[in-house]
């Protein structure tokens, strides 16, 4: 048994993919069907480019996604569910004993970095969406399919640094 505080701690900082399975069985029966309510909600939330086949997000050939439509997811969890968005920001939690950390590695060393998520699947490789605030206003940032987890962290802080110096926010 797991509780659901460490079901979405395990979800959001270790992508513990065996819990997202149990977690879809459960609110489900099946993680065929919980997939299939993932598309139709990220449908309700805009989310026009993605068909969720899994629950984890682990490949499946007709799984796919656009780096604009995980914006939007991000965001979504931000103005929808700002409950569980702190989920998105911890560094780390402990469950049994052992301490897991999280691959975000811009929480805590890119300033306003507040929450985001790490993916990788072989065919669409290392992936990264983050959210960041500062004075100046809030971005959200994603790559998909960057060659490393070095690149991905390089690359998402860069679109960060160029939106926080072009955007004019109001």
């Amino acid at each position: 048994h797991i509780v659901v505080r460490d079901a979405i701690l395990a979800l959001a900082v270790k992508s513990a993919n065996n819990v997202a399975v149990v977690v879809a069985e459960t609110l489900a029966g099946s993680e065929a069907k919980f997939a299939n309510k993932m598309t139709q909600k990220a449908r309700v939330l805009g989310m026009k480019n993605t068909v969720f086949k899994n629950a984890s997000g682990w490949f499946h050939k007709d799984h796919k996604t656009t780096a604009y439509d995980m914006a939007l997811l991000l965001k979504s969890i931000q103005a929808k569910y700002p409950r569980y968005y702190p989920y998105l920001g911890y560094k780390a939690f402990n469950y049994r004993g052992a301490q897991y950390r999280t691959r975000v590695t811009l929480l805590g060393t890119y300033p306003g970095v507040d929450g985001g998520k790490t993916g990788y699947v072989a065919r669409a490789g290392y992936c990264l969406a983050v959210s960041a605030a500062q004075p100046s206003g809030r971005l959200v940032a994603v790559v998909l399919g960057e060659p490393s987890k070095t690149k991905r962290i390089r690359d998402v802080a860069k679109l960060l640094d160029v939106g926080f110096k072009k955007i004019r926010f109001s």
